[in-house]
């Protein structure tokens, strides 16, 4: 009883002897307690002797001599792995993390072993297959051709390229994408022998079929960076500027987004490895800074004096983006982007508390403030409705004098807009304006004139 006791408790493992090992003495053993479980049944030839049950029970080992109803526990461990792969939407694998699924997965091997006549003297229970079936799993026990299998996502994988026109990625959010990334990346190790999964070339045949012979090839990465990089080069050679990856240019945006990881990639941050035939490629199309990150805010803030200087020098006139003179259009396309980044919009544009002290410095605090433009538009109505008063007549656009002609050019603008036509919006407010001082027809299209009024 000594050495059965030692046998049972090896490396605190509790186990009783197998049938099935391979060990003389615990094959033995296995067999003598089966003799000894018959006898305490009334079984066989032999007598069970109650000093026996008393010895087994000093050593904690009580259930020593009881008949395991085998069948019952097998059954409970298939409603386990049926309510695994329910609630994981998968068959359990070995090659899990998880202590759990690695267990479930092996038993369900011992089981189909069992099914074929294999293992060790493990028996297979018609009642386990009818549970699997009432959970709509009647497959699991079924010993898988694995080719076959990789055959099927082999097909499924190369149908979905052709769909999509490009790799699956392991990093995508979608399931379906990130399991098929997996499913690649784990062949082409296999292909290359870096992993204990077999490869099947009769994947590779299926693949070339298809024309996606380079399918299973591990990727050189420096390669397709090196690669990436002249393009990136000549796009910003001929736009003049980096690629941005808020863009609404799709091409642009791509690039935009590889060169952002590259950028970090040379800080040392991110998952991306920088390569230095990458930086080579740039300073031999002229680009040695492209991979250096800008400091935005610095060109944010130089931005902003020369913008507070063209005011200056335009009599205090803010940049127009309707403006035909290409700088003045350009600076008021950067005030634009400002706003929009001060009122959190736009596209990851971030607004820099050092460029309103800039503005502030050049007495132009409202800079960067978003227009009321119905407010802008009543406070001219009232203007022009004065000056009508005044001169009795409508403002000519054809006027040699400034303030007259930009009134008479904001009145033409303003008839359009009535008529739904043009890009500027028509305010009821500004109609309701110029009833109250009695010119309730200053906006229609038409030969008519305000009381008193000449053209």
């Amino acid at each position: 009883m000594k050495k059965l006791k030692d046998k049972i408790s090896m490396t605190n493992t509790y186990y009783y002897p197998s049938y099935g090992s391979e060990d003389t003495e615990e094959k033995l053993m296995a067999r003598w307690i089966g003799t000894r479980k018959q006898a305490k049944q009334g079984k066989g030839r032999s007598k069970f002797h109650n000093s026996d049950q008393k010895i087994v029970e000093e050593y904690g080992f009580s259930d020593l001599f009881e008949v395991v109803n085998r069948e019952s526990d097998s059954n409970e461990m298939t409603h386990e792995v049926c309510k695994w792969i329910k609630e994981n939407d998968r068959y359990p694998s070995e090659g899990a993390k998880g202590a759990e699924e690695k267990q479930m997965s092996q038993w369900v091997r011992t089981r189909r072993n069992a099914r074929q006549g294999k293992g060790s003297g493990s028996i297979f229970y018609p009642s386990d297959q009818k549970i699997t079936e009432s959970y709509g799993f009647s497959d699991l026990f079924d010993l898988i051709d694995f080719e076959e299998k990789s055959n099927e996502t082999t097909r499924q994988v190369c149908q979905w390229i052709k769909e999509n026109d490009r790799f699956p990625d392991k990093r995508s959010k979608n399931p379906e994408e990130q399991r098929m990334g997996n499913w690649l990346g784990v062949r082409k190790q296999a292909k290359q022998n870096l992993s204990s999964y077999i490869f099947y070339p009769s994947d590779q045949k299926i693949a070339e079929s298809y024309g996606f012979s380079d399918l299973f090839d591990l990727i050189d990465f420096e390669e397709r960076s090196n690669e990436t990089t002249h393009q990136v080069c000549q796009w910003v050679k001929n736009n003049k500027r980096q690629p941005i990856n808020g863009s609404k240019d799709p091409e642009e945006k791509i690039m935009g987004r590889w060169l952002g990881v590259r950028k970090d990639a040379k800080q040392g941050k991110g998952t991306g490895y920088f390569y230095i035939s990458d930086q080579k490629i740039a300073e031999s199309h002229g680009c040695s800074d492209l991979f250096d990150r800008i400091d935005r805010e610095s060109d944010s803030n130089e931005m902003a004096h020369k913008t507070c200087k063209w005011i200056k020098k335009n009599n205090g006139k803010f940049p127009n983006q309707r403006s035909k003179n290409k700088k003045e259009k350009q600076v008021a396309e950067w005030v634009k982007t400002r706003k929009k980044a001060k009122l959190g919009k736009g596209n990851c544009s971030m607004f820099y508390l050092s460029d309103q002290k800039i503005v502030e410095s050049y007495g132009y605090s409202n800079l960067f403030e978003a227009i009321n433009r119905e407010l802008d538009s009543n406070e001219i109505t009232h203007k022009v409705c004065k000056w009508i008063k005044k001169y009795k007549r409508y403002p000519s656009k054809r006027s040699k004098d400034p303030e007259e002609k930009r009134m008479g050019q904001w009145l033409g603008t303003r008839k359009t807009a009535k008529q739904g036509k043009g890009t500027s919006h028509f305010y009821l407010s500004d109609q309701q304006i110029v009833e109250s001082y009695g010119y309730s027809d200053l906006f229609e299209v038409s030969d008519c004139k305000p009381n008193g009024v000449s053209e």
